[in-house]
């Protein structure tokens, strides 16, 4: 992975976009986020100073170390095992946005979050989990979005699950990686 850190320590400090108690938050998982790099390891401290600013639930904090943990979460099991403690929290902030870094997850750790976050008690939260899987765009993720659909409620979540299984095949990857949906 690339050490850009001190980019986004630059880019925050710069743009007063956040509050000065974030931007010191924000500064200090980003400097341990370049231990992690340069080690390629993280350590017992990092996990506890990640978890805990994950636990704040701030956009900024999620998008910068959530998706550097979902990526990272390949090469050390730690970034992973701190993305799941966070996905089985009670706070459904914390679980709404685990479930959108599912597709930068690796492939073995897909399925695990996408069947919690389907199956979540948040309505948001199985909402974004279907957009995931439309995301991803694995057959073999289609089963989760029907078995749901068998059990499921709330209208605006059906919903949800009947668009994805709807557009499944109109979905195409770019050539940059991501998806885009053609109708």
């Amino acid at each position: 992975m690339i050490d850009d850190s001190e980019q986004v320590i630059n880019y925050y400090k710069t743009s007063n976009r956040i509050s000065p108690e974030l931007f010191n938050t924000l500064k200090m998982v980003m400097l341990e986020w370049r231990k992690v790099i340069t080690s390629s390891h993280i350590n017992d401290q990092q996990k506890l100073i990640f978890k805990k600013a994950l636990a704040h639930s701030n956009s900024v904090i999620w998008f910068e170390l959530g998706f550097r943990l979902a990526k990272y979460s390949a090469q050390d099991q730690s970034a992973i095992f701190i993305l799941t403690e966070t996905l089985l929290e009670s706070n459904y902030r914390s679980r709404l946005k685990s479930t959108a870094l599912i597709p930068y997850l690796k492939d073995t750790h897909q399925e695990y979050f996408l069947s919690k976050s389907i199956n979540d008690k948040s309505k948001k939260v199985r909402i974004k989990a279907a957009d995931a899987i439309l995301t991803i765009n694995k057959k073999e993720y289609l089963a989760l979005i029907e078995e749901r659909i068998l059990i499921e409620n709330n209208e605006e979540v059906r919903s949800a699950l009947n668009f994805c299984l709807a557009n499944f095949d109109k979905i195409i990857k770019r050539a940059d990686g991501g998806t885009e949906l053609v109708l």
